[in-house]
């Protein structure tokens, strides 16, 4: 489990270390479910600097996906880093910030129960790790925007239909009229 317990990092030289192997068998992101074809290896280590816990790791897994362009299934390995400051946060009080503090300090997150749940963490390291396009090979053709055929499997594809469809459907057939 990726709790923390806070009582547990109560001298500055005590560290813990985290080495888990989460059963996840789906991750979502963009808005579908993938699966996860090997589990997610976390190592995260905690400690603490005088009031602030530091957590720095990795996370690793591959899941299935779709190439963006051919939408054939494909292994997306994924390695992301966890990096985060938590600060302790007492309603009553307000943050224990500061003033300017945290100019430099991008991943703080402020925490006031004696556990800290580190799952948005690895959630978020390997959401980081997805490529906007995910892609089969750099060089993938895509498939035909008429009939569908996966074009690298097609390298030498001729639509048929492609032909009737531009002369017939066309707004801008009228354009090979024009006399310049």
């Amino acid at each position: 489990m990726l709790i923390i317990k806070v009582e547990e990092l109560k001298s500055e030289r005590r560290m813990l270390r985290i080495r888990e192997v989460l059963p996840w068998k789906t991750f979502e992101f963009r808005g579908e479910m993938h699966r996860v074809l090997q589990p997610i290896q976390v190592d995260i280590s905690v400690h603490r600097e005088e009031k602030d816990i530091i957590v720095n790791g990795t996370v690793r897994t591959v899941l299935e996906a779709r190439c963006d362009r051919c939408l054939t299934k494909l292994e997306l390995p994924l390695k992301g880093e966890i990096e985060a400051v938590y600060k302790r946060y007492d309603p009553a009080k307000g943050p224990m910030v500061i003033s300017g503090e945290l100019k430099d300090c991008d991943n703080v997150i402020y925490y006031s129960d004696d556990e800290i749940d580190l799952t948005d963490r690895v959630r978020e390291s390997l959401l980081l790790e997805i490529p906007m396009k995910i892609l089969c090979k750099e060089d993938c053709k895509g498939i035909c925007p008429y009939c569908g055929a996966n074009l690298n499997e097609e390298p030498n594809h001729k639509c048929t239909r492609m032909y009737g469809v531009r002369a017939q459907e066309s707004k801008f057939s009228v354009l090979k009229t024009l006399k310049l």
